[in-house]
């Protein structure tokens, strides 16, 4: 076997935030920006791409949200075949979600509490993925308008007695973190834009919904899932930071999602552990029962050629899955993730810091609070190595 010398030349520091200060930048009230160089684009690798493959496909290009991007990706197919998963295929979807927030959050948001609160919650969110067919860390369940019932466990009624003994104490941790996250008196994480959740026909929150709300100013407005691609525009066409805007009564807003947009009167870090709160009182609802038997969906061939929209209100907001179908294959591809919607946020958040001299601890607040998807986000608080660098540098 030949031997291949590999030179390494460089340490990379997975819990550094870089933030880049242009002082010549157009808008004066953005002159510092979080860089997103790791946080790649991946629509452009998934064009050509058999389309009944994207969903499991794009869990592998993003595997800090695997369970996020594969519900997405399903709710466009979704979409395409016209075909809505059975109230049984919903409620595995919708466990995959909380477990996944349980997964993705919990242990974050619980570490400054000790390690055995942040483990309990990943533990916990392990459980209800593995009862939702996703027992290691890329998910396989979901099919355009179902799930695949061979991927559910045998010991479903275990696994969901096991899940429901945990969840007091796993509410008493979220609660405890709800107590005592801290409040906002500067008002460094005020918005002016628009708050996005994905919600129902009713305008109620949900998670795995058909339509966005927005709102502004008072303001609400509830928008289609396939209206959703002729609402929004990239005002940095095709980049990483494309800056996003969206339609809402006549005019282009700057908008951001996640729980901040869920609960706009609450501190960020508050909302993001009322968000917990949520997932694990919509888990005790779902196991209230056994699980019924879902739906299988369809399988997807080239007769089901046309366009799809996917919604999730994921740990970190709202992700957008929009396909285009010809023959089987995908034509066309846009993902818009939460750290890009986010991002105009995140920037006006660290130039309010810079502007105003608050150093590195104010802009580490800024990062927690838009929390892109990248791994800096794991930090032990007051740990994240924040490097203030000259735009050109």
């Amino acid at each position: 076997m030949a031997r291949e010398k590999l030179l390494i030349n460089e340490i990379v520091d997975p819990l550094a935030a870089r933030v880049i200060v242009d002082e010549g930048a157009g808008d004066p009230d953005l002159v510092a920006r979080f860089d997103v160089a790791g946080v790649p684009r991946v629509d452009g690798f998934l064009v050509g791409k058999q389309a009944a493959a994207v969903p499991t496909m794009v869990t592998r290009l993003c595997g800090l949200c695997p369970v996020t991007h594969h519900l997405a990706g399903i709710g466009a197919l979704d979409q395409l075949v016209g075909v809505a998963p059975d109230a049984g295929a919903r409620q595995v979807r919708l466990l995959m979600h909380h477990g996944s927030v349980l997964d993705v959050m919990g242990p974050r948001l619980a570490a400054p509490r000790g390690r055995a609160d942040a483990v309990a919650l990943r533990m916990l969110g392990k459980k209800v993925l593995a009862l939702a067919g996703v027992p290691g860390h890329f998910p396989s369940v979901a099919t355009p308008g179902g799930v695949r019932v061979a991927a559910l466990p045998g010991n479903q009624e275990e696994l969901r007695e096991e899940i429901r003994q945990a969840l007091p104490a796993a509410r008493g941790i979220v609660e405890g973190l709800l107590a005592a996250a801290g409040e906002d008196p500067q008002g460094w994480q005020a918005y002016e834009g628009a708050d996005v959740v994905v919600a129902n026909e009713r305008g109620e929150w949900d998670p795995l919904g058909g339509y966005i709300r927005v709102t502004y100013n008072g303001k609400a407005e509830l928008v289609p899932a396939a209206a959703v691609p002729a609402r929004i525009r990239e005002t940095v066409l095709g980049s990483i930071t494309p800056r996003p805007q969206l339609l809402f009564d006549g005019q282009w807003l700057a908008y951001r999602v996640g729980p901040a947009a869920r609960y706009p009167g609450l501190a960020v870090a508050k909302a993001q552990a009322q968000s917990l709160l949520d997932s694990l009182g919509a888990i005790g609802e779902l196991l209230k029962e056994p699980l019924p038997k879902p739906g299988e969906g369809v399988a997807l061939d080239a007769t089901h050629d046309g366009s799809g929209v996917g919604l999730v209100d994921g740990p970190r907001g709202l992700l957008i899955h929009h396909y285009t179908v010809e023959d089987g294959v995908l034509f066309r591809c846009e993902i818009l993730s939460p750290t890009a919607q986010n991002e105009p946020w995140l920037a006006a958040m660290l130039s309010r810091a810079y502007r105003e001299g608050a150093g590195t601890e104010a802009m580490e607040l800024a990062v927690r609070a838009a929390d892109p998807c990248l791994p800096c986000t794991q930090a032990p608080p007051g740990m994240m190595n924040i490097q203030v660098v000259r735009a050109g540098e």
